[in-house]
């Protein structure tokens, strides 16, 4: 009988066996870099948001002086509110703000330049915005007691002509 010889398959390995493959996966450097990154965009996006937050508050905020200045200067339009000018007064339906009227003569006779400025009130729930928001509504209006004047001369001289 020959004998073969054969090779143990659980020899050691010799120096020029490889060595297995590493596992796939992330090493803790790439983990703490996306971790990084992730934060910082995710603080980059809640600052956006935050001045998304502060421009709609402030256009809020803008569009309601407008509105109480109209308000305002249609009342003086009506009569409802002398034409004399006035110092800071707050609103009656909303004290968070306040309204200041100028009147100043036309460039024509019979004519006045009505001025209404809206501000937050420094001392109500909108102070924190006292220096930011100022609305200025200005008008030419018709003076009243320049058309009651001439009304009245007309009266007077067709009352002579009779």
């Amino acid at each position: 009988m020959i004998a073969r010889a054969t090779i143990c398959p659980t020899s050691p390995p010799g120096p020029a066996a490889k060595r297995p493959e590493a596992a796939p996966g992330l090493t803790l450097l790439e983990v703490i870099l996306g971790l990084a990154i992730f934060v910082g965009s995710i603080a980059i996006l809640s600052q956006l948001v935050h001045l998304g937050i502060r421009a709609t508050r402030y256009a809020q905020l803008q569009t309601r002086a407008v509105m109480l200045a109209e308000s305002k200067m249609n009342e003086i339009v009506a009569g409802l509110v002398s034409t004399d000018s006035v110092g800071v007064q707050q609103f009656e339906q909303d004290p968070a703000w306040q309204w200041q009227l100028t009147t100043d003569q036309g460039t024509l006779n019979g004519l006045l330049w009505v001025t209404v400025t809206v501000t937050p009130a420094p001392g109500g729930e909108l102070a924190e915005y006292a220096g930011e928001i100022k609305y200025t509504l200005g008008r030419c209006i018709f003076d009243a007691s320049v058309i009651e004047e001439a009304l009245a001369e007309s009266q007077a001289e067709s009352g002579e002509q009779q």
